[in-house]
């Protein structure tokens, strides 16, 4: 008897620790797929401005969306004329997401989008813009991604269905496999950004045609791109670099791509890294200079609020909510200023 009730109390024990295996395997799946459904965030910036889904930490300023904290996933902007904010945080891979932040061009979207003060960390493709036009990619870090920043076509006809006049400046592009990749794309401005330890810091898809124009440098004295892998001397300067004396502009052209009859280069590389100088007032477009451009911007925006539609942060000079009078004539007072 006695050893019949001990085998008892022995299945018991057993059966009691079967159980809890079973439900803390069944906790370690729940947690897993809680995991899984984190890691393949998709958010999107909607055709009518809505933020799907809406329990994100972005929050919505007229057109601008500015990060609120890093963000595990990916972004689909569907909307134009809209501005990325990333404040300082990051966007990161964490699941199978190919693109962090997909523009693709199409009725209402792919154009004048800006993607600005972000990090972008493990995608495939870190930023992907499809037949994008007059979009900004500025003051961003863009690091450890398969292709840094892609400028792509979509559709059969080229060179109409290219991304054209699109700015690139003022980027960290570090230790990607390729830092920006060019399909079939031009007229684009390319310049003021680092380009430090990629395994390939510029590729030009040709399928067949050769590169497409682009610009990758801003001129004498802007300059145009520091590269990491170029040994350059500084001893000369001026527009020809034949008067002595060192400018931070190197003596000689980057050569970027020699191949197929198509020669592209830096005509002013960087011999230190670019450094952003401090915000330029009233420079909305971000083109280094304070011009007529400018004020068009934000007389377009005139008479909007922060709780309207065509406000945005960067037409808001005096930063009280409105677009007005004040906001022009600050502008006007900055006319003509440059920063170099």
């Amino acid at each position: 008897m006695e050893h019949a009730l001990k085998e008892g109390f022995g299945i018991m024990r057993v059966a009691k620790w079967i159980l809890m295996m079973l439900l803390l395997l069944a906790l370690l799946v729940e947690v897993d797929k809680g995991s899984v459904k984190a890691a393949e965030l998709t958010i999107y910036i909607r055709g009518d401005g809505s933020i799907d889904p809406p329990n994100v930490p972005i929050q919505r300023d007229g057109e601008a969306y500015l990060f609120l904290a890093d963000i595990m996933g990916s972004i689909r902007v569907e909307r134009c004329n809209v501005t990325i904010d990333g404040n300082g945080h990051m966007l990161q891979a964490g699941g199978m997401q190919k693109g962090g932040i997909v523009i693709r061009a199409g009725y209402l979207q792919g154009y004048g989008v800006k993607i600005v003060n972000l990090s972008v960390v493990g995608f495939e493709y870190g930023i992907w813009l499809g037949s994008g036009q007059h979009c900004t990619i500025s003051g961003n870090n863009i690091t450890n991604n398969g292709h840094g920043i892609t400028l792509y076509f979509i559709g059969d006809l080229w060179p109409e269905s290219g991304s054209w006049f699109n700015i690139i400046k003022d980027n960290n592009i570090t230790n990607n496999f390729i830092g920006v990749e060019i399909a079939l794309s031009s007229r684009n401005m390319i310049y003021h950004n680092n380009f430090v330890n990629n395994t390939v810091q510029v590729l030009y898809t040709h399928f067949g045609v050769g590169p497409s124009p682009n610009t990758w440098d801003n001129g004498y004295p802007s300059g145009g791109n520091y590269w990491s892998n170029y040994n350059a001397t500084d001893i000369s300067s001026g527009s020809n670099q034949d008067p002595p004396g060192s400018d931070g502009i190197a003596d000689q052209p980057f050569t970027i791509i020699n191949q197929d009859e198509n020669l592209y280069q830096d005509l002013y590389p960087l011999t230190t890294p670019w450094v952003d100088p401090p915000p330029l007032l009233g420079d909305v477009n971000a083109d280094g200079e304070v011009d007529i451009l400018d004020i068009t911007v934000i007389a377009k925006a005139f008479g909007s609020s922060n709780t309207s539609q065509g406000y945005s942060r960067e037409y808001d000079l005096n930063e009280d909510g409105f677009i007005d009078i004040i906001d022009i004539t600050i502008a006007a007072n900055q006319f003509g200023k440059k920063y170099y």
